[in-house]
């Protein structure tokens, strides 16, 4: 069990306002699959938060669910993120070991952008491409890289667009997560002491 290889595959398409994504986990040469829905995000216009919509699919009806995320939820939860950062010794150590041993793999980043005017559209371009590079450029220095990525930016010199789609598979071994959160469980524990 501690030996088998556990891929995530993560899928994202968002054109204007519209939003989709899957995240898939596959295991045992793709015989065991979950997959799951990311939620569609709104931002409310009565009160400052963000609302997400959830549809879930399964042998009832289809249910759609709204969950409000308001500023102060937010707040709350970058503070409880915080005070387990603060209590948990070498965290980042941590998290760049298991990093180190996780593949990554089928990198797709294609990005549509017009704005209807040559020189925004052409600066905005320039602008993806750097963020695109800068964001390949961590993950490639954190994990292990299979293959190259393939990353495209389309202007649309006319028309008023932006899109983008992205896909990768993140693997790595179930002995190494178990092994990570042991790792984490016990640097808590010296804090304690």
């Amino acid at each position: 069990m501690l030996f088998l290889k556990l891929n995530i595959k993560i899928e994202v398409q968002q054109i204007n306002k519209d939003f989709d994504g899957t995240i898939t986990i596959q295991m045992i040469a793709r015989f065991i699959r979950y997959t799951m829905k990311i939620p569609a995000m709104d931002l409310d216009e009565e009160t400052p938060s963000i609302v997400f919509r959830e549809e879930t699919e399964g042998l009832g009806p289809e249910e759609k669910q709204k969950m409000k995320l308001s500023v102060n939820d937010f707040i709350q939860m970058i503070e409880n993120f915080n005070k387990f950062l603060i209590n948990t010794i070498d965290f980042y150590k941590i998290v760049q070991w298991f990093l180190s041993k996780c593949e990554l793999s089928n990198v797709q980043w294609e990005t549509h952008l017009g704005l209807e005017d040559a020189a925004k559209t052409g600066t905005g371009c320039g602008g993806i491409w750097m963020i695109k590079g800068t964001a390949f450029g961590l993950l490639a220095q954190h994990m292990r890289l299979v293959e190259g990525p393939k990353m495209e930016v389309y202007p649309y010199f006319q028309d008023l667009l932006i899109s983008t789609r992205f896909q990768c598979i993140v693997s790595f071994r179930i002995g190494y997560a178990i092994r990570t959160g042991l790792k984490v469980l016990r640097h808590r524990r010296k804090k304690k002491q």
